[in-house]
């Protein structure tokens, strides 16, 4: 375990080695990469503290993961050290928790059924949701709400960045309409909502990269195929906080008083969700994700879905408990197939992790991911 303090690590970790690792002293980021075969970076917000270390990793040719939700550090990094990691013959994975396991991997899942059934699919799109824990509260990490506020602050910028490189090419082979705003899903009989996570440009990335890299797709034995990424909001008034909190959160990251003051009072500007005290055992405890996937195909050559197949993946509590169980099974199930995965560098979760065995060491974790239905394509939105 490496990190600022070495007698804070020890006393928390009294029988595991700890060595000090510290993102303002470079060299001694070179010094731990160099001592393990993959660093598992889980300090953010990563657009502040995540850089150095994938750039001591690629120095020192190390495997890197990490559980960023930040799609504006993934893509700039991917943009920076691609090349040079592909050299080095060292993966650099991100999004290696809740953001964004379950969407992206659930996504390649739910395509996957298609073949069974010797059909190909063609759009899938996917609906979180989440269950409380025994506190009956939603509880969230602060450094996810400081990650979302710079990142929300910094969004203009980030898309000039984004329009000035070739966008990533995306499959277009039906009608799939993304659904903005508040929409009524009478398949679920809740109102959904655009996911506000990273999970949408994960998904995206996936299926680009299965678009433009003919040797991963045939190797992965995946089509790609449109993508929606939503939450379903469980009662009518979240509708009404979730607008009155986008409000005022769009209001105030524009300032930078504003952002301090977003900071300051997370616990107050979130509603109860944010505190930095984080979560308490009985806001973990019986608290779970599912997030349903709805996959639309063809049996036959037609580009005309006439096939749905329903899938799930679901977990205990996404933020904390989730996390660390989706990002060590990531790493034991990508370091030990090495061999099966088709190439290096920077790729998202599902393209590195569909050839290994993480479906079984997940499952054997208590998450569920399994299909749920099969049949003839139905009306229901």
């Amino acid at each position: 375990v490496a990190g600022r303090n070495v007698a804070v690590l020890q006393s928390a970790f009294p029988d595991v080695s700890c060595i000090a690792a510290d993102c303002n002293d470079y060299q001694s980021l070179v010094h731990m990469c160099s001592l393990t075969t993959s660093v598992l970076n889980v300090v953010g917000p990563y657009r502040f503290f995540g850089r150095p270390v994938v750039r001591a990793c690629v120095e020192a040719k190390t495997h890197y993961f990490d559980v960023c939700g930040e799609p504006e550090f993934i893509e700039r990094i991917e943009d920076e050290f691609h090349d040079e990691a592909v050299r080095n013959d060292i993966l650099i994975i991100s999004a290696c928790g809740f953001d964004s396991i379950p969407a992206d991997f659930g996504t390649f899942f739910a395509q996957s059924q298609f073949n069974e059934i010797g059909g190909t699919a063609l759009t899938v799109e996917s609906f979180v949701s989440f269950q409380r824990g025994k506190s009956g509260r939603f509880r969230g990490n602060f450094a996810t709400w400081w990650a979302l506020v710079e990142g929300f602050a910094a969004a203009d910028q980030f898309r000039l960045w984004r329009n000035k490189r070739t966008p990533p090419p995306l499959p277009k082979t039906t009608s799939l309409k993304i659904r903005k705003g508040l929409t009524w899903s009478s398949r679920f009989k809740r109102w959904t909502a655009l996911f506000p996570g990273s999970d949408a440009s994960i998904v995206r990335r996936s299926q680009s990269q299965l678009l433009t890299d003919t040797a991963l797709s045939s190797n992965l034995r995946l089509v790609p195929v449109e993508t929606g990424t939503y939450m379903i909001l469980e009662y009518r008034w979240i509708v009404a906080v979730l607008a009155v909190l986008g409000f005022v959160f769009n209001f105030f990251v524009r300032f930078g008083w504003g952002r301090s003051l977003l900071l300051k009072y997370p616990e107050f500007f979130s509603f109860g969700v944010i505190s930095k005290k984080g979560p308490s055992p009985a806001d973990l405890e019986g608290a779970g994700f599912k997030t349903t996937f709805v996959a639309k195909g063809s049996r036959t050559s037609s580009v005309k879905p006439d096939w749905e197949i329903v899938s799930v993946f679901a977990g205990p509590e996404p933020g904390y408990i989730g996390t660390a169980a989706m990002l060590i099974s990531t790493c034991e199930a990508v370091l030990g197939s090495l061999k099966d995965i088709p190439r290096r560098g920077c790729l998202t979760p599902a393209c590195a992790l569909w050839n290994t065995d993480f479906l079984d060491r997940i499952r054997s974790r208590g998450f569920q991911v399994q299909v749920l239905s099969s049949g003839p394509a139905n009306a229901k939105n």
